[in-house]
């Protein structure tokens, strides 16, 4: 049973080097009930391959780099995204454009990854590189599609309120009127905005609304 748009699979996508952490993603999904897709290139990819086939991790595809629109139907298509890097990502693009895809991330609890994944409220967090944490959460990811879905929701809810390009230059305008010229403390002056309205940042929900950028180097 999956919620409406979605199927029993989990998606990570990005550049597959060491420090993205995929390597604990394969450790953790050999014999789920579900299918794990990776998509992306590297110089991990063989290496990745070689492992799943060794851990007889029948469930785990691998998929190279993706036009934007095929990456983003991928995505709405799944249950849910990983992200399971092991060094000090800021705020991953990948995180964000799954959230505007209504879409819940299962995330290591790294740099700036928890601070936007809420834990039970936008996706679930685990230790980085704790392949038998990050496969408990999978397991849970399976067994629960609504609280999946809520969370997928609760997510659009976020992006939308936080980092639409309307928020973005909210903050900014709130920076230059705090900021004046050095060493003088007076305020300076913002441009105005611009007439048309900003291009939107992330991939449309799946009722689309725009136009959908090309994500951080395919899939990132």
């Amino acid at each position: 049973p999956c919620p409406a748009g979605a199927e029993d699979i989990v998606v990570c996508f990005g550049r597959l080097t060491p420090e993205k952490g995929v390597a604990t993603l394969v450790g953790a999904a050999a014999g789920l009930p579900c299918r794990v897709e990776v998509i992306g290139d590297g110089p991990e990819s063989a290496a990745l391959r070689a492992e799943a086939g060794g851990l007889g991790a029948d469930n785990v595809s691998f998929t190279p780099h993706l036009a934007p629109s095929e990456l983003f139907d991928r995505v709405r298509r799944a249950r849910a995204v990983v992200v399971p890097s092991i060094w000090y990502e800021n705020a991953p693009r990948s995180v964000l454009e799954a959230f505007a895809l209504g879409k819940p991330v299962i995330g290591a609890r790294i740099g700036g990854i928890p601070e936007l994944v809420e834990d039970g409220v936008t996706g679930w967090t685990f230790t980085p590189g704790d392949a038998g944490e990050l496969r408990a959460l999978l397991e849970r990811a399976v067994a629960d599609p609504a609280r999946v879905a809520e969370m997928g929701a609760a997510a659009r809810v976020r992006v939308e309120r936080d980092f639409g390009p309307d928020r973005y230059y909210q903050r900014l305008m709130a920076l230059c009127a705090r900021l004046g010229p050095p060493g003088t403390g007076e305020s300076r002056s913002c441009p105005e905005p611009r007439a048309e309205s900003p291009e939107p940042v992330f991939p449309s929900s799946p009722e689309p609304r725009a136009e959908s950028p090309e994500p951080d180097g395919g899939p990132g």
